[in-house]
C-alpha cells in the first residue's frame, strides 16, 4: 500500500517518493498542512470521546479506524518531511538513500537490514565517540 496525501496547499497527491522530489518551500508547506490534519483528527476523536462519555451512546468504531489510519499516513509523511528538510540533503541523495533502503529491505529482509545497520552504527559511533547517533 502506498502512502498518499490529497495536499490542498500543493494542489495535488503527494506520495511518500514525491517528498524526495518537492522544494523546501513545498515541505515546509505540506509539513505544515500534515501537522495542521493531524491535530484536527486529534481534536475530533477527542470530542468523539468526550461525546461518548457524556452520552452514553458508542462511537463508530469504523470512523474510527479509518481517522486513527489517516492520522498514521499524516505521521508518517510529516516525519519524512521533517528529516528531508532537517538533513539538508540535495533530492538526488535523498531519492537515492531512500530507494537504496527500500531496495535493501526487499533483498535482505528487515531482520538482516537492521543487524547491518545496526553494525555499521556501532562502527561509527567507535570511530566517533561524541557523535550522537540518529533516531
Amino acid at each position: 500500500m502506498q502512502l498518499t496525501f490529497t495536499s490542498r496547499a500543493l494542489d495535488r497527491v503527494v506520495t511518500l517518493a514525491d517528498i524526495a522530489r518537492l522544494k523546501p518551500t513545498e515541505l515546509r508547506e505540506l509539513h505544515a498542512e500534515l501537522t495542521m490534519a493531524v491535530q484536527a483528527m486529534d481534536e475530533k476523536v477527542q470530542e468523539t470521546k468526550e461525546l461518548e462519555r457524556a452520552s452514553g451512546i458508542a462511537a463508530d468504531e469504523d470512523w474510527l479506524h479509518r481517522v486513527k489510519k489517516k492520522r498514521r499516513v499524516c505521521v508518517t509523511l510529516a516525519a519524512q518531511v521533517n528529516q528531508a528538510l532537517s538533513t539538508g540533503e540535495s533530492s538526488f541523495e535523498y531519492v537515492y538513500r531512500f530507494k537504496l533502503e527500500e531496495l535493501l529491505l526487499e533483498e535482505l529482509g528487515e531482520e538482516a537490514l537492521r543487524e547491518i545497520k545496526s553494525e555499521a552504527m556501532e562502527f561509527a559511533l567507535a570511530s566517533h565517540p561524541q557523535a550522537i547517533p540518529a533516531a
